[in-house]
């Protein structure tokens, strides 16, 4: 019997991806020069409202993607179509269940981006593991790669060899060899089947990676994030670190070939660095800070490029509708 995975489908990472991700790459490049003060209010800082710890963010730009509940409900209507085509064929097919992936997926995502544009937050992780966070990897002399999982480094290559081993002593037999075989022809022909009534060319035309792009570099080079980071350096000055910004930091103490030996004189000062950042950061309420410019500049690009923004949020909603339909179909 086939256990199933997670299907991700390629619109569902596409938008996750390109919302958050794409838009870091315009991060310390944007010139304060090019946005006119009229998209700036007159709050500083210190003085900006602050979203609470305890609640969950919510992005303009969340209306279309396909994270969370609107994630699951694809995913589930796949799994549900890959469950009929295995039964069709002879097979028992069953999916996870228990806690949403598209969350942990949107928070790893969401986590990597922060990283790569401001550095790290949490003062308890700086503490333990400085500015590795997971994800990071790195190659062995022996080639083999290694990441980093959250808590410790996972040779991912020796994981992969006894997973292998592991089928080996199986004794794999024919019939779960072709059950493999019909399960990924099920998987192909479930989404094939989903998205075929929907305008999927029409969406893969909309750039819409560019909004959170342009919303980004521009809160970036708002007056009020130049002013915050302006602090965090006088701030890690007081712990005797000459650093412009964050991501000068990370980058000038974060080091793949070193950060993973934990006992290293490099990665004790690593984590000495790190966190005076992610403690200058939060006395700053730098993240809180940070998410209220930015989502106020996600809504300026939204409503410069409503007749976009309205194209791709009917399209994920046609999404939506076409999965709770085969849910209810099929419930």
């Amino acid at each position: 019997m086939i256990k199933a995975k997670k299907i991700l489908t390629i619109f569902s990472f596409f938008l996750a991806c390109t919302l958050f991700l794409s838009a870091c790459q315009g991060a310390g490049t944007a010139d304060n020069t090019l946005y006119k003060e009229e998209f700036e209010q007159s709050v500083s800082p210190s003085s900006a409202p602050t979203i609470s710890g305890t609640e969950e963010r919510r992005s303009p730009l969340d209306e279309i993607s396909l994270v969370s509940k609107k994630g699951d409900s694809i995913n589930k209507a796949l799994d549900i179509l890959v469950t009929v085509c295995m039964k069709e064929r002879g097979f028992t097919y069953t999916p996870q269940t228990g806690s949403s992936e598209n969350d942990a997926d949107s928070q790893v995502s969401e986590t990597a981006g922060l990283w790569t544009q401001w550095g790290i937050f949490d003062v308890g992780k700086a503490k333990k593991f400085g500015y590795t966070i997971e994800g990071n990897g790195y190659v062995d002399e022996n080639g083999d790669n290694w990441f980093f999982d959250g808590e410790r480094y996972i040779n991912n290559d020796e994981l992969y060899r006894e997973q292998e081993a592991q089928k080996k002593n199986e004794n794999l037999t024919a019939d779960s060899e072709k059950e493999n075989t019909v399960y990924y022809e099920c998987d192909e022909k479930a989404v094939d089947e989903f998205y075929k009534s929907l305008d999927v060319e029409g969406a893969k035309k909309r750039d819409i990676g560019a909004l959170g792009s342009s919303a980004n570099v521009a809160a970036e080079a708002d007056s009020r994030m130049v002013s915050l980071v302006g602090k965090w350096s006088d701030c890690m000055s007081e712990s005797g670190y000459k650093f412009a910004t964050p991501l000068e930091a990370r980058e000038k103490t974060f080091n793949l070939e070193e950060e993973h030996d934990w006992n290293s004189k490099h990665k004790k000062d690593e984590i000495l660095v790190a966190t005076a950042d992610a403690t200058c950061k939060t006395n700053l309420n730098f993240l809180d800070t940070w998410y209220d410019i930015l989502y106020e500049h996600e809504n300026r690009v939204i409503q410069e490029n409503l007749p976009l923004f309205n194209e791709e949020k009917a399209y994920v909603n046609s999404l939506v509708k076409r999965a709770e339909d085969i849910i209810k179909e099929y419930g």
